[in-house]
C-alpha cells in the first residue's frame, strides 16, 4: 500500500482519536522522520541527551535524530523498550500494531484512510522539513543518497 501526505488538519483530527500512549510513536515519527520498523525497534537507553541514537534497519545506517523536550518528558525512563508490548512486555510493540490505531483512529476521526499509515508520518516530516530547510535537509535527514 502507497502511503500519502497527512496535511496539518488531518493531523489535529487523528490527534484528538487516538490516546496519548498511541499516538507517541506517530509523534516521533513526526518529529524525527524515522520509520516506524526503526522507532518500535527503539529502547530506552538509545535516548541520549543529543537526542534519539539508532541505526537505520533498511539502511543499516547509524544516526541521532533530535527531539523536542515535551515528546523527550513523554518517553519511559525505565524498561528496555521505549514502546513495550501490551502482551509480552519483554518484546516491543510491532510496527503492525502502530499501523492498526492509525486506520482506528483515522477511522473515528473521519478521515480518507486511502494510504493513512505510520509511513504518512514520516512524508509529513520531510515535507515539513523541505519548506523549512530545503531539499538537502531532507536527504540528509532521511538518510536518502
Amino acid at each position: 500500500m502507497k502511503s500519502r501526505f497527512v496535511d496539518k488538519g488531518e493531523l489535529k483530527k487523528l490527534r484528538h482519536a487516538i490516546t496519548d500512549d498511541a499516538f507517541l510513536p506517530l509523534l516521533l515519527s513526526l518529529e524525527t522522520g524515522l520509520r516506524i520498523g526503526d522507532i518500535v525497534n527503539l529502547k530506552v537507553k538509545d535516548v541520549k541527551p543529543d537526542g534519539i541514537h539508532y541505526t537505520a534497519s533498511k539502511t543499516k545506517k547509524k544516526g541521532v535524530a533530535e527531539i523536542s523536550a515535551a515528546t523527550r518528558k513523554k518517553l519511559p525512563k525505565k524498561g528496555k523498550w521505549l514502546f513495550p508490548s501490551p502482551y509480552k512486555p519483554d518484546k516491543h510493540l510491532i510496527r503492525q500494531a502502530v499501523w492498526d490505531r492509525i486506520k482506528k483512529a483515522g477511522e473515528r476521526a473521519g478521515l480518507d484512510l486511502e494510504g493513512l499509515s505510520p509511513h504518512a508520518m514520516r512524508k509529513a516530516f520531510a515535507v515539513e522539513l523541505y519548506r523549512e530547510k530545503g531539499f538537502k535537509a531532507v536527504q540528509e535527514a532521511l538518510q536518502h543518497t
